[in-house]
């Protein structure tokens, strides 16, 4: 739920830039969809769709994929997805972190999974982080500097500027497509933060 209500200062900056711009927001647990479907009513229904994100197996997110035709999948803080990240690779959609948080532990299950999770962190364009710590963190384990840059926090900023999403969607040439901001998480989550 925390990465929706995070989401939000984004998707209100994203819709503001284009008039034309259609996101899909998903999540994984019922709290989140909940969340976002109530966010999905104040913000223009035609222009944000809310959906359960499909389980990380190859044939669901090919599928989900395939019907929903992202041009960009944005993940949220600590989601990194592999089969998700492989799927997006296949069919050439750009995936960036946004709100990027690595800690000691998130980063150490990277370390332990480095085929499963460093292919997946090696296949993000673009990673806005929370904080330096995190963005050292991330460069620590393989991330290149130059794909990462300084956001704040949406979760406690709550302001993005509408430069930011402009920025992206000019450098990753993404005008006039659709966007899937992936957004879910579980209690143990919201404590650690």
């Amino acid at each position: 739920m925390g990465e929706v209500q995070a989401a939000k200062p984004l998707i209100d900056a994203l819709l503001a830039h284009d008039p034309l711009l259609r996101i899909t927001l998903t999540t994984q647990t019922p709290t989140g969809l909940d969340l976002a479907q109530k966010m999905c009513e104040v913000l223009q229904p035609r222009r944000l769709r809310v959906l359960y994100a499909p389980i990380d197996t190859v044939g669901a997110v090919r599928r989900f994929i395939e019907r929903t035709q992202p041009r960009l999948v944005i993940l949220m803080e600590r989601e990194l997805w592999p089969l998700w990240m492989a799927q997006c690779a296949k069919a050439v959609i750009p995936v960036v972190l946004v709100n990027a948080r690595m800690n000691e532990r998130s980063a150490a299950s990277v370390k332990r999974w480095p085929r499963l999770l460093g292919q997946a962190l090696r296949s993000v364009q673009w990673a806005a982080c929370a904080d330096a710590a995190s963005q050292a963190a991330l460069i620590s384990l393989g991330f290149a500097q130059e794909k990462t840059g300084l956001s704040g926090n949406l979760k406690f900023d709550a302001a993005v500027s509408p430069a930011w999403p402009a920025h992206q969607v000019e450098q990753l040439g993404l005008r006039d497509r659709r966007l899937v901001l992936l957004a879910s998480s579980h209690a143990q989550e919201e404590k650690d933060f």
